[in-house]
């Protein structure tokens, strides 16, 4: 859809497309010690350095023996000695000489004098020991570019005799807040200004997919200045964005500034909230994203535009949120928006299991308790034209992180409403 001053508008899937098809990432190399690299992305392959155990050793609590001594039957062990005949061994530790084979401790018992006697003689030789490289062989596969690093896996490095790991550094995000109306949170608000929130939300969002944000100071709704602001981001940054200004208002001037610096690939996407939200690449790749002011649709399309480019720089693929059915426990009215609209709206509900598939009630309908227990929700319903009748099925999509929707019994038996008007 393009409109008449020649903005191009796309649906929220071929603006993430096309700005992923467009950006170009380089993302650099360094090496951090294993114990510092939970959360962060292998950028080469791993392998084993050594093996585990690097020695015959005990797989239970007991006594090491020879296997040779117990061919013949039961033997003789009254004038058995420790660290002669026999050994005690240990889970996990090396076994000393040539003991071959483990008797399990509650299978072993002494007199009196000290003697050794075995309940029962071992089935096999070697049993109950592990064999060099039974945990960890050498050259073993660990780790694969691009694989996040989680405690398991660094711990597993650490046994491979690793004790750096060579990862992406994070990107550098830039966030750009805009607008003549912003004061810094914790200052005093004036009367008519607004306090500058979404770096708060957008920083947190950043660190959590790996990245790092480095929020800029306010810019006023200037477009000498936002161009000052966007040219010395996408200098030293791997994304930018620019927030705010982004709408028709007579002080946005988002869009302008942007155009002076990339090439835009929409002015805005057929998806609500955050409609006005522009995505743009510069010559050098560089992705430039104009995420619209509102709160609102802020914290939303910074999750559908921003994470995948994220996601990208580390060499992942899209992965399609996931989405289910789910009947409504409300309807949704629309029919008080424009009748021309194409622009869908992404309603925030919260999705619960039932005992016949999924039930979807929409966050304003929710008493105040589970707004602020779930504030936000778990899952999107997408309503365009006049909407969604109540007890209509609609398609749910889970907002990330993804998480086990909770189940519906007794949720939802205090709703405030049954209709939302949108």
């Amino acid at each position: 859809m393009q409109e008449a001053k020649g903005h191009i508008w796309l649906t929220r899937e071929d603006a993430r497309a096309r700005v992923l098809e467009a950006s170009r990432f380089s993302p650099r190399v360094e090496r951090i010690a294993v114990a510092q690299s939970v959360g962060r992305v292998c950028a080469a392959d791993v392998a084993s350095r050594q093996s585990l155990p690097n020695a015959p050793s005990s797989r239970w609590d007991g006594v090491a023996v020879r296997y040779d001594d117990f061919a013949a039957g039961m033997p003789d062990t009254s004038g058995w000695r420790e660290g002669r005949e026999y050994a005690f061994s240990n889970t996990g530790i090396g076994i000393r000489g040539d003991y071959d084979t483990v008797v399990r401790i509650e299978e072993v018992s002494f007199d009196a004098e000290g003697r050794i006697s075995f309940a029962a003689a071992p089935a096999q030789r070697g049993a109950l020991v592990m064999p060099v490289g039974a945990t960890l062989e050498e050259g073993e596969p660990l780790a694969r570019t691009g694989q996040t690093i989680t405690p398991e896996l660094a711990a597993l490095l650490a046994g491979g005799g690793w004790a750096e790991v060579d990862v992406y550094a994070r990107p550098r995000v830039a966030f750009i807040p805009s607008g003549n109306e912003l004061v810094d949170a914790g200052r005093e608000l004036p009367l008519g200004k607004n306090v500058e929130t979404n770096s708060l939300m957008a920083a947190a969002k950043l660190r959590a997919w790996g990245a790092e944000p480095l929020v800029r100071p306010i810019v006023a709704d200037d477009v000498g200045l936002l161009v000052e602001a966007l040219c010395e981001a996408v200098e030293d940054c791997d994304i930018v964005i620019l927030n705010g200004g982004s709408s028709k208002g007579t002080d946005d001037c988002a869009v302008p500034a942007i155009e002076r610096v990339a090439r835009v690939l929409c002015h805005a996407v057929l998806m609500g909230p955050g409609a006005h939200t522009s995505l743009s690449v510069t010559s050098e790749g560089v992705p430039v994203i104009g995420l619209s002011g509102p709160s609102g649709g802020a914290e939303c399309t910074i999750d559908w535009y921003v994470k995948p480019l994220v996601d990208r720089y580390f060499g992942l693929g899209f992965n399609e949120p996931p989405k289910v059915r789910a009947r409504l426990l409300a309807a949704l009215d629309l029919s008080q928006r424009s009748s021309g609209s194409k622009v869908k709206m992404a309603v925030r509900c919260l999705l619960a299991r039932s005992s016949d598939g999924f039930v979807a009630a929409p966050m304003g309908v929710l008493p105040e308790s589970l707004r602020l227990q779930y504030r936000g929700g778990n899952a999107f319903v997408f309503a365009s034209g006049v909407g969604f009748a109540l007890g209509e099925e609609a398609e749910a999509e889970l907002r990330y992180p993804y998480a086990f929707p909770p189940r519906a019994e007794g949720l939802f038996d205090d709703l405030e409403s049954h209709a939302l008007v949108l």
